[in-house]
């Protein structure tokens, strides 16, 4: 793993480890609000306006480019696992209606009725498919990229687990190593060219807010909320995240 060198990275943290979007009203003649009228703060404004642009309702209409880079590998929780959690015992599972109801494919895993994210993003990037998930892919497929994402699955090994099974960040990780390896024999074991390779490949990650919501708010099953304050708590969830990501580069 360390000496693959992985320049190129596009994360995007849709977690609660981001700013929060706290939803303040302000009025701005640049809005048009002159007459007595507000819109949302900044920084929901740009969230509203990502959702419209890149949402699944928008994603319908996105006409496939060219192929801008050769893969795409994904880690994540359920706003982006596209069906890791089909065959594992877990409570967070989604391969069954009413998702996928407005899916091409139906309920394959996704826990939306239609696109996730990073589907769209695979559409921008002009892939001819869907990122497949990590679970039922091996072989030159791999070549692609995958998603590894779970849902339910945080940045600690332990969130999650009172919904049973899943692939926690640490385990995403490592399944990413398992995946350079098997890549190193389409190479022929040559690791300047699957470098090279990599270094062109956009990398997307969304973790922690289960970590939060399926961990420290539930003291019935966790410690962590009288263990940690919520500072100490963020700080070592940046921590173990920032490690986590280094290993991957």
């Amino acid at each position: 793993m360390k000496s693959i060198v992985l320049p190129i990275l596009f994360i995007l943290l849709i977690s609660s480890l981001a700013t929060t979007i706290e939803g303040q009203a302000y009025c701005t003649k640049e809005k048009g609000n002159t007459a007595g009228g507000c819109g949302v703060d900044p920084k929901t404004q740009c969230y509203i306006d990502f959702l419209k642009e890149f949402g699944p309702q928008a994603s319908s209409q996105i006409q496939p480019q060219g192929l801008q880079v050769p893969c795409f590998f994904i880690f994540g929780d359920s706003l982006v696992d596209n069906g890791n959690n089909n065959r594992i015992l877990t409570l967070a599972r989604a391969n069954y209606r009413p998702y996928g109801v407005d899916f091409p494919q139906g309920a394959t895993g996704r826990f939306t009725n239609g696109r996730t994210y990073v589907d769209a993003l695979a559409q921008l990037l002009g892939f001819p498919n869907y990122i497949p998930p990590y679970a039922r892919t091996r072989g030159p497929a791999l070549l692609r990229g995958v998603n590894y994402a779970s849902g339910a699955a945080g940045i600690l090994d332990q969130t999650g687990t009172n919904l049973g099974d899943h692939t926690s960040m640490n385990q995403q990780v490592a399944a990413f190593g398992e995946t350079v390896l098997q890549m190193r024999r389409y190479f022929r074991g040559d690791n300047n060219a699957l470098n090279n390779y990599l270094s062109k490949c956009i990398f997307y990650s969304g973790m922690g807010s289960n970590d939060y919501l399926n961990n420290y708010f539930m003291p019935t099953f966790y410690s962590t909320s009288s263990d940690y304050t919520t500072k100490a708590f963020a700080a070592l969830l940046l921590q173990e995240y920032t490690r986590q990501l280094m290993v991957c580069s």
